[in-house]
């Protein structure tokens, strides 16, 4: 299924750089193209993410009719490549987004996107602030996540021979670490952005305490984490930010920030 990329990838190159530099020429590349049979358009719109340190650029995927393959569920379509899939060749597309304070990560491509917005239409960011406050860009919620191993394009269901795949972008998990303090409330200590986080583990050669990702407290060694105040949903093994905080059905996260309360033993 997936050799098929070889046929139009020259095509591929060639639509993003052209129509990162100059959209006037995007349709006379698209009718060139059309003559020699490439009729099906796929759209990656990047989500305001880099192209290759460039942002901006539309990646478009051209194929023809006759590329349709038929897949495990019996339907006949196009299959397609993820942009950044390791079998185009390294570095082809590099995909990356980042603001003035934040690393995103890829939460996958969908077929559909709705803008967030308040109750009075205003549009919000991916943290629910009004974008006229925070300056960033619109959040969407998206649906129709698309399944590289199996999904197929149909031609003849495609509106103009074209068809749209939205990036979905989170924002790393904002890790907050507590300790309570001589008066027994929980404060704040530390905080890392990631989109996974490494508990403490004890050397079995050594006995000594490494605190990986968490932050370390003269005087004291690591005994616990909880992800809650009273201290009764402990964590005991590394957290996987997307096995645990993505609602991969909308291509959002259920939380941005999450709260760690950690207990201490005297050194």
């Amino acid at each position: 299924m997936r050799n098929i990329i070889t046929k139009a990838l020259a095509a591929v190159v060639l639509i993003a750089l052209a129509m990162s530099l100059a959209a006037c020429g995007a349709g006379n590349i698209y009718d060139s193209l059309a003559k020699d049979g490439y009729s099906v358009k796929v759209r990656f719109d990047a989500g305001g993410a880099f192209v290759n340190n460039t942002q901006n650029v539309t990646i478009v995927e051209v194929f023809s009719e006759d590329d349709a393959v038929t897949n495990s569920e019996g339907k006949t379509g196009v299959a397609l490549l993820a942009p950044d899939d390791p079998i185009r060749g390294e570095g082809i597309f590099k995909l990356a987004k980042i603001d003035g304070t934040n690393n995103y990560f890829q939460i996958g491509w969908y077929r559909e996107r709705t803008p967030v917005v308040d109750g009075d239409g205003n549009p919000l960011d991916i943290f629910g602030v009004p974008t006229s406050e925070s300056g960033r860009e619109q959040a969407y919620t998206y649906s129709g996540m698309w399944d590289f191993d199996k999904d197929v394009v149909d031609p003849a269901s495609l509106t103009d021979g074209e068809m749209v795949l939205y990036a979905a972008w989170a924002p790393f998990f904002t890790y907050e670490f507590y300790s309570q303090n001589e008066s027994g409330e929980f404060e704040l200590i530390g905080s890392k952005q990631k989109i996974t986080l490494e508990i403490p583990k004890v050397s079995e050669a050594t006995g000594n305490v490494s605190m990986k990702d968490f932050p370390k407290l003269d005087g004291k060694v690591f005994a616990s984490a909880y992800f809650d105040e009273a201290m009764t949903e402990e964590i005991s093994e590394n957290l996987d930010g997307r096995r645990l905080f993505v609602d991969y059905e909308t291509g959002t996260v259920k939380e941005t920030v999450i709260k760690i309360y950690i207990t201490w033993s005297e050194e």
